[in-house]
């Protein structure tokens, strides 16, 4: 194919994954030549161990996914790498095969909980997650447009039994819960009902049929409008509990048996304390943005918190520096390593809260309230100029913090999240993948959460940046 423009290189290449717009910002011809990319990196930075290069390639189920999988396959074969395909699976299960395999990466073509439009790679070489500096090195190599040559094998391999009963093995409900399973017509829908059923729940379905065009809703469990059915449904069948995956299954949603929305940090914090009952003292690694009610949580179950930055990369990274059993994301990514491989994956996360519950034999609202009562702002995202120094504007914004407030508490690990003296906190976190500012804002008093709210508004105003809370 023709040399790739730049700037289209520039648009579908984020901090860890390749996502656009099929046909439109990616295509076969394309994905052909990031399997030639990805294959001559595979080359280039293997070792004598590392399995003849033999790289694990699955994808979701959108429509795309195929003739994309398909070239991918072929620009990879292409460098002499050898290709086992999995066909359509969740990108945990490509993960498992990392494990379990003896493949040196795993692929998956998706665009996870995005439009049925989009579609994207996301890269693990070696059982780590591709870094943004992993990806700016395929992007190099497409550039120059020098690539290995060879002929490697291609083989299929049906990774589902193995990866069910592994989470079979390492799981147990002690016993049976209704619970009510909705994958938005995503890849999961192929195998949760199965796995909970072995599991021993009673499981009713809601939009398990694959069908990747997402003709109900996009699967996006944090996005609680998208589950309203959902919600009815767990109060009329009286179901103990409800679960929400995302396209490609690496996000976990969680509703109680009123219908209501399991913040992501409070489920995050029930995940930990239940490993921190076995053995205190361990550090949890989470987001800048939780809930202090989630982190006094972790810390009153005897947890050290531990920040990293948002992403499934920086997080894996962060708790192998630190040695950390558990990580959870505001995203519902939940990175079990106490028993498990440390990747995030919906399937496990949602196996291990069946266990917690039917360990515990209490209602999911009544474990939520257990939490202790903060205010709290939704997240605002807030569009900023294309031309914005996004690194100044930060800068200039942690600047008028110290000196306004010269006693707060700065932590700089993923933007600027300050901490008053009262306890409210407010963060304000450059997104990895969007020209796009993230902002949050708690108190444990509602009169705490508008003065750092009304504090927030000012500092961005000064630099410009105009937006509305939703609600304060």
């Amino acid at each position: 194919m023709e040399q790739m423009h730049p700037t289209v290189l520039s648009e579908i290449v984020h901090a860890y994954d390749i996502r656009g717009v099929y046909p439109v910002e990616i295509n076969e011809e394309v994905f052909f030549t990031f399997g030639q990319a990805f294959g001559t990196y595979a080359i280039c930075h293997g070792s004598p161990e590392s399995a003849n290069n033999n790289i694990a390639v699955g994808r979701d189920n959108r429509p795309s996914g195929e003739s994309l999988m398909k070239s991918f396959i072929g620009g990879l074969i292409s460098t002499g790498c050898s290709v086992t395909d999995l066909g359509i699976v969740t990108t945990p299960m490509v993960n498992f095969s990392e494990y379990t395999s003896g493949v040196s990466a795993g692929v998956s073509i998706t665009a996870s909980h995005n439009k049925p439009e989009f579609n994207g790679l996301k890269i693990s070489f070696n059982k780590k997650p591709f870094l943004p500096k992993g990806y700016q090195e395929l992007k190099k190599f497409i550039e120059i447009g020098k690539f290995e040559k060879g002929k490697g094998k291609l083989k299929k391999e049906d990774i589902w039994p193995k990866y069910k009963e592994h989470i079979l093995q390492l799981v147990k409900v002690p016993h049976k819960l209704r619970i009510v399973i909705d994958s938005g017509n995503g890849t999961t829908g192929l195998f949760a009902p199965d796995l909970f059923k072995s599991l021993g729940c009673e499981i009713i379905e809601l939009y398990t049929e694959s069908d990747g065009t997402f003709p109900n809703h996009l699967p996006y469990p944090q996005v609680e409008a998208y589950y309203k059915k959902l919600s009815q449904t767990i109060r009329e069948a009286k179901a103990d509990f409800g679960i929400a995956f995302d396209g490609d299954g690496d996000r976990l949603g969680v509703y109680d048996e009123k219908g209501n929305f399991v913040q992501s940090d409070f489920l995050g914090a029930i995940f930990a304390a239940s490993i921190l009952e076995r053995k205190s003292g361990e550090n949890i690694v989470v987001n800048v943005g939780t809930s202090s009610a989630a982190s006094d949580y972790v810390e009153r179950h005897g947890g050290k918190i531990v920040y990293s930055k948002t992403g499934y990369p920086f997080m894996m990274n962060t708790m192998q520096k630190v040695r950390s059993p558990f990580g959870a994301e505001l995203s519902g990514h939940f990175y079990f390593k106490d028993e498990y491989y440390g990747f995030g994956d919906a399937t496990y996360a949602a196996a291990r809260f069946c266990q917690i519950i039917g360990e515990k034999k209490v209602a999911v609202s009544q474990l939520v309230h257990t939490f202790p009562k903060v205010y709290a702002t939704e997240e605002v995202r807030v569009n900023l100029p294309e031309r914005t120094d996004k690194e100044k504007l930060i800068e200039k914004v942690k600047e008028e913090i110290i000196r306004k407030y010269p006693e707060a508490k700065i932590n700089l690990t993923d933007g600027v999240l300050f901490t008053l003296p009262n306890g409210s906190w407010g963060l304000i976190r450059l997104s990895n993948t969007e020209n796009v500012l993230s902002l949050r804002a708690e108190s444990k008093k509602g009169a705490g959460l508008k003065q750092v709210a009304l504090l927030m508004e000012e500092l961005l105003g000064a630099q410009g940046v105009i937006f509305n809370w939703k609600q304060v």
